[in-house]
């Protein structure tokens, strides 16, 4: 066990003898200093568990040296008892306002000084164990800044705080981010109906948790899971808002390698049968209505006989492009098949959709193609029944792109009644 050191400031022998013998049999090593000078030099490499410090002193009083000692030591306590037989307030008060702990009369009893002593110690060893628990909490404090993804926001969205790891992640200063709306970093392949279901909820004092895709300040994103949770007062007023993110960009990216059709960077056939299984779904339960276009492109496998296979793949990338460029955000699209594609129109009846396959029939018919020139694609377009089963939506669709192609190609036509066995 460390031995425990106490610091004796004194200039008189006598008083020095007498409170040393006193802190010696309380188990104490006892270093001394005869001024106040000597005290601040020694206090410079040392931390005694306390100090006795008489008042006046040549070379440099108590009550100054006091003042520099707890100048130096900051944040760490070393309690200090002035020990004096002045009763002048004003000298007292200057004592205290210099940083002195107590005070000890003189003459000095043993009994009254032991206490000051055991009960100083005591105060020492909760100091001591509520620095380290704040030093604890500002380590923790700093991994959490510099590896969690936190923002907090006023009640307005505006945001009051974010971590190092916030600014790393979406490349933004904090000098840039607070007091600015996480607008910032919206993405805009997010839906707004996203939004606006994690602000009614956080709003009613609810958590939200779900997950969104960020933009960076140089035009690339990233995915984080998102958990918000409001910010109440001890009165249960809401004040604002927390955010703890988990970045999931390669999980996200790992995702849409297995829903991606690697060639036209489309959603591939296991992506749109799982989105038309949840159109369904969604049309059951809410009587929300969809539709589907089929697309296939004329005449394909005269391409690939004639000019190769790289050349037809150009030509099915080409074709994916101008088929994204021209649908909503809502709207689902993805490689069904060779030279097929399907498309998911959600809130949309035959009329709307009839419109918009006749809209992409048209670019795609009007686009001039690397080495083929002009090409052109038929349109099969079906919308939902009630009661309708997945297989025979698609029956549907492709029987009306069956009949456009009977009709001369180059066409969209639309499937307007449902199949007997639907």
């Amino acid at each position: 066990m460390a031995t425990k050191t106490a610091l004796i400031v004194e200039d008189m022998e006598s008083n020095r003898q007498l409170l040393g013998l006193i802190l010696k049999n309380e188990g104490y090593h006892v270093d001394f200093a005869t001024n106040g000078e000597e005290a601040v030099s020694y206090c410079q490499n040392n931390f005694p568990e306390f100090i006795l410090m008489d008042i006046m002193m040549p070379v440099m009083d108590g009550i100054e040296a006091t003042k520099i000692i707890k100048k130096h030591y900051g944040n760490h306590f070393v309690p200090i008892i002035f020990v004096t037989a002045l009763s002048d307030e004003n000298v007292l008060q200057k004592c205290i306002e210099a940083g002195g702990d107590d005070f000890l009369p003189k003459p000095i009893s043993s009994l009254t000084l032991s206490a000051k002593i055991k009960s100083f110690s005591r105060i020492v060893r909760m100091q001591d164990t509520l620095n380290a628990s704040l030093d604890r909490v500002k380590r923790y404090n700093k991994i959490i800044d510099n590896h969690v993804i936190t923002s907090s926001t006023d009640l307005n969205g505006n945001i009051t705080s974010v971590s190092n790891a916030f600014c790393r992640i979406s490349q933004y200063t904090k000098h840039e981010l607070l007091g600015k709306a996480h607008n910032i970093v919206r993405h805009p392949d997010m839906p707004k109906e996203l939004y606006e279901d994690l602000w009614s909820t956080i709003k009613s004092g609810k958590k939200w948790r779900g997950e969104i895709k960020n933009r960076k300040k140089d035009g690339s994103y990233y995915w984080v899971n998102v958990n918000i949770e409001p910010n109440f007062t001890p009165n249960g007023e809401m004040y604002g808002y927390t955010a703890i993110r988990q970045d999931i960009t390669d999980k996200k990216h790992i995702e849409d390698l297995y829903i991606t059709d690697s060639l036209t960077q489309l959603y591939n056939r296991y992506k749109i049968n799982e989105t038309l299984d949840s159109e369904l779904v969604r049309f059951e339960r809410y009587n929300r209505p969809f539709s589907l276009i089929i697309i296939d492109i004329d005449h394909f496998k005269a391409v690939n006989d004639s000019y190769g296979h790289q050349v037809g793949d150009d030509v099915l990338v080409k074709v994916a492009k101008v088929i994204k460029s021209h649908i909503r955000a809502t709207d689902i699209v993805g490689r069904w098949g060779g030279e097929e594609f399907l498309m998911i129109c959600p809130e949309t009846d035959l009329t709307s959709s009839s419109k918009l396959a006749e809209k992409i029939r048209l670019q795609i018919a009007t686009y001039d193609f690397p080495v083929v020139g002009n090409k052109t694609a038929s349109f099969g377009v079906a919308c939902v029944n009630k009661n309708e089963s997945k297989e025979s939506l698609i029956k549907r669709a492709d029987m009306a792109l069956y009949k456009a192609k009977e009709e001369g190609r180059n066409k969209v036509t639309v499937s307007k009644e449902p199949l007997k066995d639907s």
